[in-house]
């Protein structure tokens, strides 16, 4: 679902969920510069766009909407979790600390950014990470 930053404006703007005004919000704060900004981090853990990832924590959706058509991402929060589904993203609203293991696909890469801090159990839930994991698939914290 990549898409270029030009096409990515109007795509967020035509396809989200909320007033323009908001919308452009959105796009501004969390997709705009997003890939940009973190080039390093998926070029430093060579991350493959056509992979099959789980974005946990996905958030709108700003890395998710970089990934294959494959990925799936995990959100809690009703709010941004339904502008992620309004992009087309596919989305699943799973409480990570109880019912993590309620999803029954295997990916090729957990992606996983600024969640763990949050959690009671990191330990149980990097251990229950590992079941949604192909052979040698791959956790990025």
């Amino acid at each position: 679902m990549e898409k270029n930053i030009d096409n990515l404006e109007k795509f967020i703007l035509e396809k989200g969920i909320y007033d323009e005004k908001e919308n452009q919000r959105i796009y501004n704060k969390f997709f705009k510069y997003w890939k940009n900004d973190h080039k390093y981090i998926y070029d430093r853990f060579n991350i493959d766009f056509s992979e099959k990832i789980l974005d946990i924590g996905c958030s709108y959706g700003y890395n998710l909407i970089n990934f294959s058509k494959e990925s799936m991402g995990i959100e809690f929060c009703e709010q941004t979790s339904n502008f992620a589904e309004g992009l087309g993203l596919n989305i699943a609203s799973v409480n990570i600390e109880d019912d993590l293991l309620d999803i029954k696909k295997k990916f090729d890469l957990i992606w996983c950014s600024d969640v763990i801090v949050h959690l009671i159990s990191p330990f149980k839930f990097l251990y229950e990470c590992r079941s949604l994991l192909k052979d040698n698939g791959r956790i990025v914290l």
